[in-house]
């Protein structure tokens, strides 16, 4: 039972819930769900759908009401498509009709629409149905479900969230910054850093952040509700397409609305692009400093008169010691629930020909003193997992090592820091600080790309692989850092059997995550200097990758494709650390009818790869229980191994992540389920990393969400 609530709550706070919450939300949930009076059985059944795991709030927006320290209620928002669902709303029970619902429901409502979201999907208990109708809610069907023998009608309600509601209208503003994110998840760094920066027009702007899955008519719906006069609008690779789409609604319905772009797609290569030419300004390159220039002319319509602002403006690079930090306009719900982006340099000393970063020399560091008391703020609103943008974050060894040690010093259970390292750079001043980090800490993203060497002469690419090995192998033997290195595919002059041992490399360096892309052809970089000699085909729709080379067919390339995703499911995402090692061939089947010599892992992965695509596999979308079983499938049927030890050795993957409803064919579930379950990883750590530092024992078993 939850801690006592001698008296009836008449004040609570409601913010955001934290990750190391889950255990209590966990334990409110299943009190609230027990107040109905369902049988102590079907509330085991019903354990893994009603868990909490930090996971899940680091993925999730979720609210809580708590009165003197004392968490007495919570709900949760899932963002799917163009709609949001309310995936959780609980209250202890000795709380109801005390009001906390009903805050926590119009919290989630303004949430919801502050996304431009315009509809609230709500499967309900039938013991809840009532409150929703009561917020306004409307129910629109049903869901048939059963539990040993008892058919169950779940109600499927519907709130809607008009333009003009209870709520009431979207503040306005006079500038306005948007962007499509990927993902909910995915913070708009960029945006920020305009905003910081506008100065006196600061108080005058507002950032609305949207998502590629949302509707286009939605999304200009939410922006002009806001009615400003100006729209700043963030440009990428992932989201121009519909960002296309989003500016040509908006001129057609307002055309007096002045839209100004910027960001890396329209950063080069500007003639053509529709989207430029359907805007009325475009700022290329970093426009930290020059939107708010922009702005003012723009607001300022009589200074303008005599010397009108081009369509196009090049924006210089700046100096960092004018750029005013952002780190502040990350909101208690972005520091509770997306990934918090940080830069302590910018730019890139080398010059690879397929990267955006190496048009952007010299390399320039921000003020140190004023990054890391920044940092500081943010690790005292509870942030822990940190992304570094910088592309070479070890260059500049002086840097590296306070940021490291600043981190080091305030070191707590779940800090998590991501950067990008030069693979070939890593000395000893460096390594010293390195190797004191507990295991999965850190995070180091290292860009390999190619092992050829005529390749990386094509590409422009200065790469010590005598230094990169011995790197490697000090990483993985006497540091805990999780390595994620990247190699790119369908490179000017690299065949299949060259990028085949390249990778062969790469597994013998043993990272714990080998990121494997196609090439693309970004807009403004040198690549496209070999498309001729080398028959360099690309799609000439984002994200514009490589369809065929001279040495790589389409059909070829087509594989290669299957074969990143695949790889990234069943060999990076740590839920198969002992049965990738088959599927690899480093560990031949001991008791295989065909002993053969050791095989290459890039063609034993290929014909893993070849198998389930006969089989009718997609790349994205498999229910973890069908991954099992089709490795399963694969290595009795395939690589003969006798079905108990590959049952025993995905028993033991499945239950690594800490996951406790091992399904029937792998072993007892009786057993399994006997168990009790906590929340939190063994590290605190995110959930795929966290899968590479240690196995949980049983005594020590974790459940979470199933993913």
């Amino acid at each position: 039972m939850g801690p006592p609530v001698n008296k009836p709550p008449t004040l609570w706070s409601v913010r955001s819930a934290k990750p190391k919450e889950s255990g209590v939300l966990t334990q409110i949930a299943f009190e609230a769900k027990a107040h109905w009076g369902y049988p102590a059985h079907w509330m085991e059944h019903w354990r893994p759908s009603w868990t909490i795991t930090p996971e899940f709030l680091e993925s999730h927006p979720t609210w809580v009401a708590e009165q003197n320290g004392t968490i007495l209620a919570f709900a949760s928002l899932t963002p799917f498509g163009r709609r949001a669902r309310l995936e959780h709303l609980w209250v202890r029970p000795q709380c109801h009709r005390r009001g906390l619902g009903k805050a926590l429901f119009q919290t989630v409502v303004r949430a919801a629409a502050d996304r431009g979201w315009a509809t609230l999907e709500i499967e309900s208990d039938p013991n809840a149905e009532a409150f929703y109708r009561h917020m306004g809610a409307q129910r629109i069907g049903q869901n048939e479900t059963a539990i040993e023998g008892h058919s169950r009608a779940l109600p499927v309600l519907e709130f809607l969230i008009p333009a003009q509601s209870q709520l009431g209208s979207p503040p306005q503003t006079e500038i306005l910054l948007a962007t499509l994110n990927a993902k909910y998840i995915h913070a708009a760094f960029g945006l920020r850093y305009l905003l910081a920066n506008l100065g006196e027009l600061k108080p005058r702007a507002t950032i609305a952040e949207f998502d590629i899955n949302q509707k286009t008519t939605e999304i200009a719906e939410a922006i002009l509700a806001r009615n400003p006069r100006l729209l700043g609008l963030g440009v990428y690779i992932w989201n121009v397409a519909l960002t296309t789409e989003l500016v040509a609604v908006l001129k057609k319905i307002r055309p007096e609305l002045i839209i100004i772009l910027g960001g890396p797609e329209v950063s080069y290569e500007t003639e053509g692009q529709e989207i430029v030419r359907l805007a009325d300004h475009v700022i290329t390159g970093e426009a930290d400093l020059k939107f708010a220039e922009c702005c003012r002319s723009l607001l300022n319509p009589l200074s303008n008169a005599d010397n009108p602002l081009p369509k196009v403006l090049h924006a210089a690079p700046p100096d960092l010691v004018q750029v005013e930090l952002p780190y502040e306009l990350y909101s208690d719900q972005d520091a509770a629930h997306r990934v918090i982006y940080v830069e302590a340099s910018r730019g890139c000393p080398f010059t690879c020909e397929f990267c955006l970063s190496s048009l952007d020399i010299p390399v320039r560091q921000f003020p140190l003193d004023r990054f890391l008391t920044a940092m500081q703020s943010l690790l005292d609103r509870g942030v822990q997992q940190f992304k570094f943008v910088d592309r070479t974050f070890n260059l500049h060894l002086p840097t590296s090592r306070a940021i490291l040690k600043f981190f080091l010093d305030r070191w707590r259970p779940g800090l998590f820091i991501h950067f990008e390292m030069v693979p070939d750079r890593l000395p000893e001043a460096l390594r010293e600080w390195i190797a004191k980090f507990p295991p999965g800490t850190l995070q180091f993203e290292v860009g390999i790309q190619t092992f050829n060497p005529a390749v990386e002469t094509l590409i422009s690419r200065r790469q010590n692989h005598t230094h990169l090995q011995a790197n490697f192998q000090w990483l993985r033997s006497s540091s805990g850092v999780h390595v994620h290195a990247d190699l790119i595919a369908g490179l000017p002059g690299e065949s299949l059997e060259s990028f085949a041992a390249g990778f062969d490399q790469l597994i013998a360096l043993d990272p714990q995550e080998i990121q494997v892309g196609l090439l693309k052809r970004l807009r403004g970089t040198p690549i496209c200097r070999h498309d001729q000699e080398w028959a360099m085909v690309y799609n000439p729709h984002p994200p514009y990758e490589v369809l065929q080379t001279r040495l790589l067919d389409f059909a070829t390339l087509a594989t290669l494709r299957r074969f990143a995703r695949f790889w990234d499911l069943f060999g990076n995402s740590g839920n198969f650390v002992e049965a990738s090692r088959l599927l690899l061939g480093t560990i031949p089947p001991a008791s295989a009818e065909i002993q053969s010599p050791k095989r290459s892992a890039f063609w034993c992965f290929w014909d893993f790869c070849q198998w389930l695509h006969g089989r009718g596999a997609k790349t994205s979308g498999i229910a973890l229980l069908r991954q099992f079983e089709w490795v399963f499938e694969y290595l009795t049927t395939v690589l003969h191994l006798p079905k108990e030890t590959a049952r025993s050795l995905l028993q033991s993957d499945y239950q690594r992540a800490g996951r406790t409803d091992l399904p029937s064919w792998l072993g007892n579930r009786a057993s399994q389920g006997a168990q009790k379950s906590t929340s939190e990883t063994p590290t605190g750590l995110p959930r795929r990393q966290a899968r590479h530092v240690a196995v949980p024992t049983p005594s020590d078993s974790k459940s979470g969400r199933v993913e």
